[in-house]
């Protein structure tokens, strides 16, 4: 199933009530537990990267999209990152409904259910095909995406370009976020 969100349902989405996170599912200084891939999860090259794109998240020659299967996500983002979540756990509350997450260092994957609801990058070490990413100036993000909109929220400016969407800095001088999909923000 492909779940894509409009420029319109990614900016209410960004309204909706603020998630508190439930707890990691480990103590400090202990990894999660490992998640066990499907059966049928695609192997992925783990020298290819992630791809920040509007489509999902590519790599290589695969695209993992919203609405994949969790232990998919799971499975084929920790062989793209060269390793498991840091943390995972649930948020006991988002506007998005029940969500829970796993996060590696600058990106967390959110899952409504079973399936993959969103993404969020504040890596400087992922990017969108036109090379954008945390880090980046709010002008190579205009660049590169001429229908770029930006709007102040309650919690700070949010980008938006087609289903990709995120932050800026408070001067509006830098990325902050990348992400697509669901998000637990309070607006």
């Amino acid at each position: 199933m492909r779940l894509l969100f409009t420029t319109a349902a990614a900016m209410a989405a960004l309204s909706l009530a603020a998630c508190q996170p439930a707890g990691d599912a480990t103590t400090e200084g202990e990894a999660p537990a490992a998640s066990e891939p499907a059966a049928d999860a695609p192997t992925v090259d783990p020298d290819a990267g992630i791809v920040l794109s509007a489509d999902g998240l590519v790599m290589g020659d695969l695209t993992l999209e919203l609405g994949a299967g969790k232990s998919d996500a799971l499975a084929m983002v920790s062989q793209a990152l060269g390793g498991q979540p840091t943390s995972s756990g649930a948020y006991e509350e988002c506007g998005a409904g029940a969500t829970d997450y796993a996060n590696w260092e600058g990106f967390t994957l959110l899952f409504t259910g079973d399936e993959l609801s969103g993404w969020e990058s504040t890596s400087p070490d992922l990017a969108t095909p036109e090379g954008v990413h945390a880090g980046s100036t709010a002008d190579a993000l205009r660049a590169a995406y001429p229908d770029l909109q930006v709007q102040e929220t309650t919690v700070g400016w949010v980008f938006s370009t087609g289903d990709l969407y995120g932050f800026l800095s408070e001067d509006q001088s830098t990325v902050e976020r990348i992400r697509l999909g669901a998000n637990c923000d309070a607006h």
